[in-house]
């Protein structure tokens, strides 16, 4: 289906971002931006923050599509290599492995593939994106709220497909393409133009040296734990996207490091994207997301969707049931206009006033019917609103959890008993992790059951387990 509009809408732990871009054919044309800070979790304050941003009435139109960009902590990464260059028999071999390398089960999230590298001995490399169903229907009911009905729940860093439209960007090489947003640096790399690997940082960009030097060496653990798990790239091409004014003292310093050349890809610049010139008015925040600009403007078909297939569903239903309505609606408005006309003409003739009659009451039943089918929908979306207390867990964990550290294991019980696993460089992260479990309000019983040292070729690591109890979900 051609859209005319695209709406984006970009949650994120400081900002909401609410991105407008009209399609003109082959050119998009931003036609407004707005970024307000958050200042709470809680969905409810969320959808009324949403709703001052947003016209509802245009967002559910059927020219209109509207994507929502979750967080890139709400995603997991996950690699496999498969003894297989089949596609089918790749997809029925991720769903039997994928379990054992994730936190939760395969019911409980929802998971999209792509091969990312066909080795020359038979196996392919798979990279596996996961999303907790309950993360994703904490999104939607935020949206829910104000009756948005989104077309697609994606990963920010799957729109930076756009960008390698930029001529200086090869699609055969690897591509590390560095966000410089004010508020959060994301660092997503493509190969062979797929998507094979995002992080995003927890500082913005600034152009003094410390900001700098702090993205330096996050480049540096990013790419090795990039060439480890996903690509052994032998060259990786440096992309900057941002304010090229303001890049030029990162470049230089990224290019001493790199040992080659980067390159600076203007956001007043991108291919095939205009900006309306009142399109930043009002907006708290006057810097484009570029996250938001390259979903808005890619195809459905270069995204994933991570809405659960129960809720599309219903929405494809509910969808029905208003066309439907509509239908109805206008079948009873053409019996109403018939029935004047031919009133007025015969109406002596009381038999055709009595047909007319029957034919509004079928009419009615219709419209009664379409009502019920739409309570019982409501009434299966109602029941889908739960808590999410595991993924309260996780966001809290994922906040104190050591920058050097490495996590391997993450397992949760029916019991509400919790394992982690993992290793680090940092000689007094594992004391810290402990501490801030035990002061967490979601652990007890904190037990560090071993621990261990080993070396490895990056330096001397530490190797956990800690195990504890978490609380219920209202503290007890």
């Amino acid at each position: 289906m051609a859209y005319k509009y695209t709406t984006v809408i970009e949650f994120n732990d400081t900002d909401m971002y609410v991105l407008r871009l009209q399609h003109r054919g082959s050119k998009h044309v931003i036609q407004k931006f707005d970024a307000v800070p958050t200042t709470s979790s809680n969905e409810k304050d969320a959808t009324a923050l949403l709703a001052r941003l947003v016209n509802v009435k245009s967002l559910n139109a059927k020219t209109h599509r509207v994507i929502v960009l979750l967080p890139r902590r709400q995603v997991l990464f996950r690699y496999l290599v498969l003894p297989s260059k089949n596609p089918r028999e790749i997809s029925r071999m991720v769903s039997l492995q994928l379990g054992n390398l994730i936190p939760y089960s395969i019911d409980e999230v929802i998971c999209h593939h792509n091969i990312i590298n066909l080795q020359e001995d038979g196996y392919s490399k798979v990279l596996c994106l996961c999303v907790e169903k309950k993360a994703s229907m904490r999104c939607l009911r935020v949206l829910k709220g104000l009756g948005i009905e989104p077309s697609m729940l994606t990963l920010g860093a799957l729109g930076f497909s756009h960008y390698l439209n930029y001529p200086q960007v090869s699609l055969s090489d690897t591509n590390l393409f560095i966000n410089c947003d004010t508020k959060v640096i994301d660092l997503v790399f493509y190969h062979a133009g797929k998507l094979a690997y995002a992080r995003a940082l927890r500082f913005g960009f600034s152009n003094d040296k410390q900001t700098i030097e702090m993205l330096i060496n996050q480049l540096e653990l990013t790419i090795t734990s990039f060439q480890k798990e996903a690509i052994d790239a032998q060259r990786i091409n440096y992309f900057l996207i941002g304010d090229g004014d303001q890049l030029h003292t990162t470049k230089e310093a990224l290019d001493v490091w790199a040992s080659s050349s980067s390159q600076i890809l203007d956001v007043s610049t991108m291919p095939s994207v205009q900006i309306k010139s009142k399109a930043l008015e009002g907006g708290i925040n006057p810097a484009l997301p570029v996250s938001c600009i390259g979903a808005a403007a890619v195809t459905d078909d270069k995204l994933l969707n991570f809405i659960p297939e129960n809720i599309l569903t219903l929405t494809r239903r509910r969808r029905q049931v208003r066309a439907w309505v509509r239908i109805a609606v206008m079948f009873l408005g053409i019996c109403v206009l018939g029935f004047s006309g031919f009133y007025a003409q015969i109406s002596k003739k009381k038999q055709y006033l009595t047909e007319l009659k029957e034919q509004f009451s079928v009419a009615q039943n219709k419209v009664k019917d379409m009502q019920g089918i739409k309570q019982r929908v409501s009434f299966v979306q109602n029941k889908l609103d739960e808590t999410t207390f595991i993924a309260d867990v996780m966001h809290d964990f994922h906040n104190f959890f050591p920058e050097k550290s490495t996590l391997t294991l993450f397992n949760i019980t029916r019991k509400k008993s919790l394992v982690i696993q993992g290793f680090t460089f940092g000689a007094d992260d594992v004391s810290a992790l402990q501490k801030s479990m035990v002061d967490s309000p979601f652990f007890t019983n904190v037990t560090l059951d071993f621990v261990n040292s080993r070396k490895t070729r990056d330096g001397n690591a530490t190797y956990f387990q800690i195990s504890s109890q978490l609380k219920g979900k209202a503290g007890d």
